[in-house]
């Protein structure tokens, strides 16, 4: 790559044909792209939201791909990172789900967060005092909680401290 240029940049098509079959090609998006320094790679995450989610691989030796089949909760991947040890951490955008991925051995570990907590949020409707709940007004506690507030991993930004879990 020369500075200034687009020397040395090309497309990589990604392999979607098979694994999205029947989803309408407007519904296919890019994750997150992570780079493995180790193995001179891409990990790739590709989603229909909520409908299909895919991991790939790309060898930049090789310009090959190699896809791993992900549970079936697993529909809409959008954060990766590498962790110290060459696991993948996965965010799942449509759960309260992320994942690591250990590629030595293509076991998936499944990981949940908590649930949206009024602590976390506020509520004007509830004082807390310790781990109890006043409620003030004339609604519970998680029907005081906005409705939309939720917990959904998004975006990854590095998994050192992940590779403790």
């Amino acid at each position: 790559m020369r500075n200034g240029t687009s020397d040395g940049i090309y497309q990589i098509p990604i392999p979607v044909n098979n694994t999205f079959r029947g989803i309408d090609p407007i519904h296919i998006a890019t994750g997150s792209v992570a780079y493995d320094t180790k193995r001179n790679s891409l990990w790739i995450s590709i989603l229909a939201y909520g409908m299909k989610g895919e991991l790939f691989r790309y060898s930049l030796g090789t310009k090959t791909f190699e896809t791993f089949d992900l549970p079936r909760g697993l529909n809409s991947p959008v954060g990766l990172a590498l962790d110290d040890s060459d696991n993948l951490w996965v965010t799942n955008a449509g759960s309260s789900i992320f994942y690591k991925v250990d590629p030595r051995n293509d076991k998936i570990t499944e990981f949940v967060t908590s649930t949206a907590s009024p602590r976390v949020y506020g509520n004007n409707n509830n004082n807390y005092t310790g781990n109890t709940i006043e409620n003030q007004g004339n609604s519970t506690a998680s029907e005081a909680l906005n409705r939309n507030v939720y917990t959904l991993p998004y975006w990854v930004k590095s998994a050192r401290w992940l590779s403790l879990v």
